[in-house]
């Protein structure tokens, strides 16, 4: 997976590039003003790469190669944009799973 960021100012970074994706948790109770979406990467035999997004307000997942898999998640939040992108991507059928 990669994640890219691009701030308020229009600065883009990349947090993490060519690495598996760990795990995605949201989070709204470790502190009472904001909700974040901690999204970790990285080898297993490696310390996370951790990219923590406060307050989200949008979600979207989109299919940008026009295959049958979601490979682009953007997330518009107080912090930033952040763009994951994923590969293989998620069906639609774990998408539904997950209850989406």
């Amino acid at each position: 997976m990669k994640v890219q960021v691009k701030d308020g100012e229009g600065l883009e970074r990349t947090v993490a590039h060519d690495v598996p994706l760990r795990r995605v948790e949201l989070d709204d109770q470790s502190d009472a003003c904001n909700t974040r979406l901690v999204i970790e990467a990285g080898l297993a035999d490696q310390s996370p790469i951790r990219h923590v997004v406060l307050e989200p307000i949008h979600i979207r997942l989109k299919n940008s190669n026009g295959s049958g898999r979601y490979n682009r998640v953007q997330i518009l939040a107080e912090n930033g944009t952040t763009t994951m992108e994923l590969h293989p991507g998620l069906s639609e059928a774990l998408l539904k799973a997950l209850e989406l």
